[in-house]
């Protein structure tokens, strides 16, 4: 039998009290502060559930914040686009204003200068900052402001891009990282994918350091009057549809190796010809001196003549000057049975070439580079090429080469354009060669019409677009057909403005010349503003698709935060119902234990002794 002393009796009657007494303190402490789980004691599991809850709920409060700044850095892009719409469309209304051919200089020069406002307020948009300093369109670069003047070469400063091509990205939900900015290059230098073709009456220039007002770089202006209307699309589903072409306006290229195959007389058999002597000419040197020697003719050039000696196939006969445009004539060796005929004629043809790259990507940084076919002049400089600007560079370092640029999307090298020397035969070809691969390059660009005898105010149709001319070209004379995202093709929103400008502030009325190249200029221009306004059309629009994204982002975080909070309240809120009925009961134990309390203390076994 165990022993219940009076000590054990107070001291369990003291522990029951205090328990009570700490039970409906807890009860109280509960309904004071609302919460169910003050403690992870309380509830380790509820506790531990609530903790993860209440992370999520912040990094909710997080991108909640985040989408704040995102909305404000969006809004400002936004702002910045609407005033560089307007822009342009106020710039397209001047051009076409421009255009008209009852202005004289001095209104021409009045809408340049508006134009020169309208300059400048660009590059101050593009220049646009957020508030803190840091630059809108620099990419990741905003310690200097992304565009810059440069004031090389003629006509107004252009503008250069010192920004990156990267783009800000701003987490505004837990697996959205959105972008919050835009690259001035995207904005400003640059197209929409999908855009027309665009013309220039530009032609390659004899080096770099030739540059003339209104051309792009590498090229110079024409020397005469044509004028272009388009280029328009005609047939999209043309398998030639989105290259780019040149046209050009050349000397006829006569075929007279039939003549001096035969070794018969050959004599003139139409038309007049000063000073030629009728006679047998067993080659094209002899051929082309009794040609050089009559008064009509200047030179004649056999571009068929690749260092061995030409057959005759590729005769370009230069005239003298004051000789006729529809001046011909015809050397027959009228022995022949049929008669062998070879025709000449002072009319300027023209030729629409396709232009086509060339694949040396493999060639860089694959050893030593050499010439391994045909001859460069001077020597090219054999290396290993790391870039494809260093390989271009080294093209360009010879007389056989004007220019190259790479059109490919990626700038690897894969579609170089070259730019031959004028005096090049059409089968110059040459080969360069490195450790493990070769690559073959030809002067015989592919013809899709022509050469055929230009007519002023005809319309051309070629590889799915067509093309009118108008005015009298020059020999050399050349207009490049682009799409508007070719590499070669201007998408330089400032250089459109700053083309504009300079070719308005030239004489136009005292020189044909002139004329033709302000007429051409502005139809340019108006087609690549109307190509810049779609691509700042499209960005602003996938600005404003940005924007609304974070509207709908809000909508479900909103939800999400709601949905957080009942679960937060379902582990760790109290529930006042059951807590009062507790706090009660908690009350009446209390009042119960201490009663026992005072009972118990009061109880002595001296009592039961008396």
């Amino acid at each position: 039998m165990m022993r219940i002393s009076t000590v054990t009796m107070y001291q369990q009657s003291l522990s029951s009290m205090n328990r009570q007494q700490s039970e409906f303190l807890k009860v109280g402490q509960q309904i004071a502060s609302g919460r169910r789980v003050m403690t992870p004691a309380d509830d380790p599991q509820d506790a531990s559930r609530a903790v993860r809850v209440s992370q999520a709920q912040t990094a909710t409060q997080q991108n909640t914040d985040s989408r704040v700044s995102a909305r404000n850095s969006l809004s400002q892009n936004e702002s910045v686009l609407s005033s560089s719409s307007d822009l342009v469309i106020r710039a397209k209304t001047l051009l076409v204003q421009a255009a008209s051919e009852t202005l004289n200089d001095s209104d021409r020069e009045s809408i340049a200068t508006e134009l020169r406002g309208l300059y400048e307020t660009l590059i101050g948009l593009g220049n646009s900052t957020d508030g803190n300093n840091q630059y809108l369109f620099g990419g990741y670069q905003d310690e200097a402001p992304p565009f810059v003047r440069n004031t090389d070469g003629p006509g107004i400063a252009r503008i250069d891009y010192a920004g990156d091509e990267q783009v800000r990205e701003q987490r505004v939900d837990a697996e959205r990282l959105m972008a919050v900015s835009n690259n001035g290059k995207t904005l400003f230098q640059s197209v929409a994918a999908g855009t027309s073709y665009v013309a220039r009456a530009e032609k390659v220039g004899p080096d770099s350091a030739s540059i003339s007002l209104g051309a792009q770089s590498l090229y110079v202006s024409n020397e005469g009057t044509v004028t272009f209307s388009g280029p328009n699309r005609v047939d999209a589903s043309d398998s030639d549809f989105g290259e780019a072409f040149t046209l050009k306006f050349g000397q006829r290229v006569v075929d007279a190796s039939v003549l001096l195959s035969t070794g018969n007389t050959i004599e003139v058999s139409e038309g007049a010809l000063t000073g030629f002597s009728d006679g047998n000419y067993a080659d094209s040197s002899a051929l082309i001196s009794a040609l050089e020697s009559t008064n009509e003719i200047v030179s004649v050039v056999d571009r068929s003549d690749s260092g061995t000696g030409g057959d005759g196939s590729e005769l370009v006969v230069t005239f003298a000057d004051g000789v006729p445009k529809d001046f011909t004539f015809a050397l027959t060796d009228t022995s022949a049975t049929p008669n062998v005929t070879a025709a000449f004629t002072n009319a300027i043809q023209i030729t629409a070439l396709k232009i086509e790259g060339f694949d040396a990507s493999s060639l860089l940084d694959d050893g030593d580079v050499d010439l391994s076919l045909g001859a460069l002049s001077p020597a090219f400089s054999s290396g290993t090429f790391k870039t494809p600007e260093e390989l271009m560079s080294a093209l360009e370092a010879t007389d056989d080469i004007l220019s190259v640029y790479d059109k490919s999307a990626n700038g690897d090298g894969s579609d170089l354009v070259i730019n031959f020397a004028e005096d090049l035969p059409s089968d110059f070809t040459f080969q360069l060669q490195s450790d493990n691969h070769s690559t073959t390059f030809t002067n015989d660009t592919p013809k899709l019409l022509g050469p055929q005898d230009y007519e002023s105010g005809q319309v051309l149709n070629f590889g799915g677009i067509s093309v009118g001319l108008q005015g009298d070209p020059e020999i050399g004379d050349e207009i490049q057909l682009r799409p508007a995202d070719d590499e070669a093709a201007n998408q330089d929103l400032f250089k459109t403005l700053k083309d504009a400008i300079d070719v308005l502030e030239m004489d136009r009325e005292g020189s044909p010349k002139n004329r033709a190249h302000i007429t051409n200029t502005i139809n340019s221009m108006m087609r690549e503003l109307d190509n810049s306004l779609d691509n700042i059309l499209t960005q602003r629009a996938s600005v404003g698709a940005r924007l609304n994204e974070l509207d709908l982002v809000d909508t479900v975080s909103g939800n999400r935060m709601l949905n957080y909070d009942q679960t937060m309240s379902d582990l760790v809120d109290l529930d006042y119902g059951a807590a009062v009925t507790e706090y009660s009961l908690r009350q009446v134990g209390l009042q119960a234990a201490q009663r026992a309390f005072v009972d118990i203390q009061g109880m002595s076994l001296f009592d039961f002794m008396r």
